[in-house]
């Protein structure tokens, strides 16, 4: 579809460009209504600068040897775009950063290909950084340029699965096909994944407030269509639970007061049975002499979490229930009395919404809420991201990504350090009434089976 004027496009570049080719192979094929009008690398003899030529494109070298260089660059830069009467600015493999004048006069005016899920992994070496941190999936992102490294408003990503034996060299191949095939294959817009949903809102504002120019707003449409002449990408498979025993230690307003062990084991496809066993210590032993347990069973279809029983013992506490997916109920026995409530979708059990958060986060969909069985109802809690911290835990540092849990109206909130080196399980768990920590749990061991 003809928008008048074909978008006039600049493409910097630093390496092989392959990035550039791709989106320039469609102008050429008239695939969208764009054209690359001018290839510029600050580095002489790249391939993509040949490759450019043998595109029949114009191209330029601008030199920038090091940080007192930039204000120069960008000075021939913008002589260089003038020249060219860009629309807008594509950043394709370029790797310097732009100041924070340039990019502030061309808001909504200059895209950037990045290989992560952003706003994971932001600036270099992130496949290394990937697979260090044991993360099951990968990708990458076309964001809109802002002054915050990497950080701008995310229009869309595209997935693939990090595989047990991937080195960096095979997973950065295979995340580079898909930078290359972005659009219909395998790439998912604003609301789809958890770092577009964080910046979206902005990006509204931004175009409500009329900063974008219509450049811009044509900017996504292009790409996509740009990449989607090539094969689709690897498709990550829907998460399943790994199997794994956890042990941490459990303290009371500080003190050391027992230990829980939590265990996740499949009893057979899609069918899995994870279990918690809580034990005192010492004087903790007077008021819990037994192992308070309790545990779920569950399936999992299609990356979805859903409850079949679930059963705790403890001090006026017993909970026997089953979960009627068909009927929509959850009949049994709480506190001593019959259990017959209605199923809300998506409804989880006190252990099974710890896999449902471990499988969304495994999947880049991050949390929001969930409807959960609290003995004898069930409530509705409310899940946010706070932020990352590093931990020292007896497993060495682990990176985490910390989120709260509250239900509407009650004093207490759950706080989770998620591990994604653990499969986002808890590195450490606080429960805090009134804004005191009231229970905290710390990992001890963690094995996969």
């Amino acid at each position: 579809m003809s928008t008048g004027r074909p978008l006039q496009l600049a493409v910097l570049i630093s390496g092989r460009g392959s990035n550039m080719a791709a989106i320039a192979r469609a102008c050429a094929a008239g695939e969208i209504d764009a054209r690359v009008r001018l290839v510029i690398s600050e580095r002489a003899g790249v391939a993509g600068l040949d490759t450019a030529r043998a595109l029949g494109l114009e191209t330029r070298t601008i030199a920038w040897s090091g940080a007192t260089e930039r204000l120069r660059f960008e000075r021939a830069l913008e002589r260089a775009l003038a020249d060219a009467r860009a629309d807008l600015i594509v950043l394709a493999g370029f790797m310097r950063i732009l100041s924070q004048e340039f990019v502030e006069a061309r808001i909504g005016r200059i895209l950037n290909i990045h290989p992560s899920l952003l706003p994971l992994y932001r600036g270099l070496h992130t496949h290394r950084r990937v697979l260090a941190a044991g993360e099951r999936v990968h990708g990458a992102s076309v964001h809109f340029v802002t002054a915050e490294l990497d950080g701008g408003p995310v229009i869309l990503q595209s997935r693939v699965a990090v595989l047990p034996d991937d080195t960096e060299a095979t997973l950065s191949a295979r995340v580079q096909t898909t930078e290359h095939t972005a659009g219909s294959h395998g790439v998912e817009s604003g609301p789809g994944s958890m770092a577009s949903r964080s910046r979206c809102r902005w990006w509204r504002i931004l175009m409500s407030a009329g900063r974008v120019e219509r450049a811009a707003l044509v900017a996504a449409m292009l790409i996509s269509a740009a990449w989607s002449q090539a094969a689709p990408p690897p498709q990550a498979p829907p998460p399943q639970p790994p199997q794994f025993v956890a042990t941490y230690t459990i303290a009371w307003h500080g003190i050391t007061a027992g230990t829980s062990t939590l265990e996740l084991q499949s009893t057979s496809p899609q069918l899995y049975l994870y279990t918690s066993t809580d034990r005192a210590y010492g004087v903790f032993r007077l008021a819990f002499p037994h192992a308070l347990r309790q545990s779920s069973r569950f399936r999992v279809a299609a990356g979805q979490v859903e409850p079949l029983t679930f059963q705790a013992g403890g001090p006026g506490n017993d909970v026997m229930a089953q979960f009627d997916w068909k009927s929509g109920q959850v009949t049994g026995m709480a506190k001593g009395k019959l259990l017959d409530l209605k199923l809300q979708p998506g409804t989880q059990d006190p252990l099974s919404v710890q896999i449902a958060i471990m499988l969304a986060l495994q999947a880049r969909d991050a949390p929001e809420s969930f409807w959960m069985l609290n003995t004898d109802e069930i409530d509705r809690y409310e899940y946010r991201r706070q932020g990352q911290s590093t931990l020292d835990t007896p497993l060495g540092k682990l990176r985490t990504i910390l989120y709260t849990s509250h239900e509407a109206g009650s004093d207490k909130t759950t706080y989770l350090w998620l591990a994604p080196a653990l499969d986002y399980m808890p590195a450490r768990a606080e429960q805090h009434v009134k804004g005191s920590t009231q229970v905290s749990l710390e990992i001890q061991a963690f094995t996969r089976r």
